[in-house]
């Protein structure tokens, strides 16, 4: 693995008033490996054979077809026998700003920027064919088994460019103990997608494209997966006050619209909250000697919406997937359309509602620091297709609709630890955090009877319950076995766990599983 770096970092002070900032960075990798990935390769080496030598009558020339489907993970670790891939990455990186700091407002200044990005992906696949071996000592003959066949060379090509502008007005002003920042900012973001791959069987160990076969060949094709282009604007207000450094809240709001969005749908507004109180800053705790240890005693909270749309992929669009399944006409194969589902114009964004509330306390100027806090998330409108079904007449199936919800609530403890030792300067810090998500509402068919609506509804449910049996002790004999009241599989032997009976039918099945860890 290779990796180069470039970055530039220019900063300028045009006129008096006004800054100009160019940042620029390049990076450049490449990976190569071969053709296997590295966790299929260890998943072959925990399958093989304990007693199977890598080479067939251990000699290096031939390599054992082993009992693993031939799934010998020796060649898979080397490029000259198996083939390789060979990923590039090339990544610029680009922005200009200029701030105007106007002169007759104070605390006022304007800003500018433009953003350009691009990301390009250049991505080799070498899948090379080779034989595998089987030794019959009776006649001292090795019987080939061709692996990987026929060699096979992929390039694919993946460019990515992105833009983005912004403006925006800041406001900054202090008056006696009161501190306003104010933020009014528009901006509109750019991205794209495209991508092409060749493709073409191998007769001769050479790895380029030119030199492939005619048949099952593919030039200049794509992944239709991989084009697209979406566009996003928004528009986002801040209000900052703070008084005497003790009572602090911040306002603000986002109104965005994005390009996968119908045009009934297209925008959402996503306020937030936050709230700040340091009562180690009051009179009478300054004035208690008591408190004296305690350097800074906060408490905060906040409340916000943000909004999702990377699942929408204009599904307010009617139209035609092509190419689809296709027909056979006078001997050529002819691909064919198929209809996209009925397209939802008022599918549009999932919200996520997410709150907390924290204690931060810092002792001893920092010989002793903890922060306590607790959070939920809520997230409405996710993604989710209706159980109601159209008759197959229709020829389409029904587009998704904003119907699911869930949520993850927890708490996050941290403790701290800062001093100075001579000219050292250290910190210490341990985390713990604990959340645990649960589904609000599944869109589900209705159960057929109460037992599969109670194993199976997902509604008002915690989403990593794992369901079981339970052990109710061990057969120490057959005796106990043969006397047992409950039926046991025929094959059960002394030393096998005694399962629970749960529903007390006198019989050990599925219908005895139960939630056995929350």
């Amino acid at each position: 693995y290779n990796r180069y770096n470039l970055s530039s970092n220019l900063n300028s002070r045009i006129k008096k008033n006004i800054v100009l900032d160019l940042n620029l960075s390049a990076i450049v990798d490449e990976k190569n490996q071969p053709f296997q990935d590295a966790w299929w390769v260890i998943r072959n080496i925990w399958r093989q054979n304990p007693t199977e030598t890598v080479f067939a009558n251990d000699d290096p020339n031939y390599i054992l077809h082993t009992q693993n489907e031939g799934a010998n993970p020796y060649p898979m670790t080397y490029k000259d026998i198996s083939g390789y891939k060979k990923l590039q990455n090339k990544l610029f990186r680009s922005s200009l700003s200029v701030t105007y700091n106007v002169p007759f407002i104070a605390g006022l200044r304007a800003k500018g920027l433009y953003s350009y990005d691009y990301d390009m992906s250049d991505y080799t696949t070498y899948r090379k064919q080779y034989n595998q071996y089987t030794y019959n000592a009776a006649n001292e003959t090795y019987t080939p088994r061709t692996l990987q066949s026929p060699s096979r060379l992929r390039k694919d090509f993946i460019n990515t460019p992105a833009t983005l502008g912004q403006f925006s007005l800041n406001y900054d002003k202090r008056l006696d103990k009161h501190n306003i920042q104010l933020l009014a900012l528009v901006e509109e973001r750019m991205r794209s997608r495209n991508n092409f791959f060749a493709q073409r069987n191998l007769s001769i160990p050479l790895d380029q494209i030119y030199a492939g076969d005619n048949d099952d060949q593919q030039i200049a094709s794509a992944n239709p997966d991989l084009i697209w282009k979406e566009v996003r604007r928004g528009y986002v207000g801040r209000i900052n006050y703070g008084f005497d450094n003790k009572y602090l809240i911040e306002l603000s709001g986002r109104y965005d619209g994005s390009s996968l969005n119908s045009p009934a749908k297209r925008w959402g507004f996503f306020p937030a909250i936050l709230m700040g109180y340091r009562i180690s800053e009051e009179k009478f705790w300054k004035d208690a000697p008591a408190l004296d240890f305690i350097n800074m005693l906060k408490f905060r909270g906040g409340y916000g919406i943000t909004g999702d749309d990377d699942f929408l992929q204009y599904q307010y669009l009617s139209g035609y997937n092509y190419p689809a399944v296709g027909s056979v006409f006078g001997g050529t194969l002819v691909n064919g359309a198929a209809i996209m589902p009925i397209p939802n114009p008022y599918l549009t964004w999932m919200e996520s509602k997410m709150a907390n509330f924290a204690i931060d306390l810092e002792a001893w100027k920092g010989l002793f620091g903890a922060t306590f806090e607790i959070f939920r998330r809520e997230r409405t409108g996710l993604a989710a297709k209706s159980i109601y079904s159209l008759p197959g007449v229709i020829g389409a199936d029904i587009g998704q609709e904003n119907l699911n919800s869930d949520e993850r609530k927890g708490f996050e403890v941290e403790l701290n630890h800062r001093n100075r030792v001579g000219e050292f300067n250290y910190t210490v810090k341990a985390i713990y955090s604990y959340s645990r998500g649960r589904n609000l509402f599944v869109q589900s068919v209705k159960a057929g009877n109460s037992y599969l609506n109670w194993l199976n509804n997902r509604n008002d449910r915690y989403n990593d319950i794992w369901w079981g049996y339970s052990a109710d002790g061990v057969f120490q004999s057959y005796d106990e076995f043969f006397n047992s009241p409950v039926y046991y599989n025929k094959n059960t032997l002394p030393g096998d766990y005694k399962y629970l009976d749960w529903n007390e039918d006198g019989v050990i099945n599925t219908l005895d599983t139960h939630p056995i860890s929350y």
